[in-house]
């Protein structure tokens, strides 16, 4: 069910991940097998028992939470299992940003497009958000994360308070028109200068990232 679902859901399951609840519109009543979409995702998972409802507020709305820290575990692994994440060494590739080896977080991350599973549909700056996102929730212990919320003179696509420590990590990302790499720099030097211009985390390790399809290219300041 997750792979045959649009973005939007994927981001939404994502958002849920973070947050440990999200509010959806579900039909909970009968067996979630007659139902179609994202309605029939979150009833199932309801009726595995993996999310619990938290608040009723209309008859087919409702705010649904995950059981317990160890679901959200296997929650999570589900994700990198449909994701194709699971011999990515997701906390290392962050761990790069923290010791400024750009270029190899630039080369683990492109390794990640380059096997991204066909099925899911790399079209727009949305797709690859949900993607980044599905890979910043892997460090959540780590990270308090923000995404599109208010930031400076804006909203930063994907902003990482640090938990522990470290320096918090700033990231904007742009489609670009081709994949030529001279157009994947200029998409990534405009995501920069949007978040130096918009003073997203002035103190904050700052990316850029210009997509298209399965290449990327990067800027970043340190």
């Amino acid at each position: 069910l997750l792979e045959k679902s649009s973005n939007k859901v994927k981001k939404q399951y994502i958002e849920l991940l973070e947050k440990g609840e999200m509010k959806v519109n579900c039909i909970l009543e009968g067996a979630y097998i007659e139902l179609r979409g994202a309605t029939q995702l979150w009833a199932l998972l309801v009726h595995a028992g993996y999310l619990t409802i938290k608040e009723k507020i209309t008859y087919h709305q409702y705010v649904l939470r995950i059981v317990n820290g160890e679901v959200k575990q296997d929650l999570i692994y589900i994700m990198m299992r449909i994701y194709a994440w699971d011999e990515v060494d997701v906390a290392g590739m962050f761990q790069l940003i923290q010791e400024g080896k750009m270029k190899e977080f630039e080369e683990a991350y492109q390794e990640i497009l380059f096997n991204y599973p066909s099925y899911f549909d790399l079209k727009d700056e949305n797709s690859y958000h949900v993607l980044l996102l599905g890979l910043c929730i892997i460090v959540s212990d780590s990270y308090e994360i923000m995404s599109n919320q208010e930031k400076g003179y804006g909203r930063a696509d994907i902003y990482l308070k640090s938990k522990k420590g470290q320096r918090d990590i700033v990231i904007e990302m742009k489609y670009a028109e081709n994949d030529k790499e001279d157009c994947l720099l200029a998409s990534a030097d405009k995501a920069m200068t949007q978040i130096l211009d918009k003073h997203y985390g002035d103190d904050a390790i700052k990316i850029g990232i210009g997509n298209h399809q399965k290449k990327a290219k990067m800027a970043w300041k340190i």
